[in-house]
């Protein structure tokens, strides 16, 4: 690590090839009792920890030991990766919850269902602050995820968020049973 610290750019090589086979074992594992689901994620973790180690290798303090800092930031970004792959599937169920579609209804039961789900949504979404309005629009109506609402709002993430949780809380003030 110090020569490839110091520009040695086959360093990298080296250290790739010593350490990519413990650390794909360890971060399988890793997935294996925390997010089993998310085994098949383990080559970008891999691929993600050894752009973070190019990125940040001048932080990486010489003289110490290589392998403790590899595994710390293999677990940093397979918890992470579980942490937003929650919140992504979180945002989708709650996209799906404000536009209800049950099959078993018959049509017309069914589209009188969506009138006043729609007529409660609007009253909801009316006593929100215009940015509120927009992040609820981007986040629950178009399907987009908080990073990429915030992207297009040109916001931070947390904003979004913030944003989002406030206007759920003011919405569940003008319909409780909405959300």
């Amino acid at each position: 690590m110090d020569l490839y610290q110091s520009g040695d750019e086959p360093a990298f090589a080296e250290l790739y090839a010593r350490h990519c086979g413990p650390l794909r074992g360890f971060i399988i594992n890793l997935l294996k009792t925390l997010a089993p689901m998310l085994l098949d994620e383990s080559a970008d973790i891999l691929q993600d920890v050894f752009t973070f180690v190019h990125a940040y290798r001048h932080r990486f303090i010489g003289g110490t030991m290589v392998k403790p800092w590899l595994y710390a930031t293999a677990n940093r970004m397979v918890r992470n990766h579980i942490e937003s792959e929650t919140r992504q599937r979180r945002d989708r169920r709650r996209t799906v919850a404000l536009t209800p579609m049950d099959d078993s209804l018959d049509h017309s039961a069914a589209a009188r269902e969506r009138e006043t789900a729609q007529a409660r949504a609007e009253r909801c979404i009316a006593v929100l602050p215009p940015s509120h309005r927009q992040v609820i629009q981007l986040v629950y109506f178009e399907g987009l995820t908080s990073e990429q609402a915030a992207h297009i709002l040109g916001l931070p993430k947390t904003t979004v968020d913030w944003q989002r949780r406030e206007s759920l809380a003011m919405m569940r003030r003008v319909e409780p049973g909405v959300l």
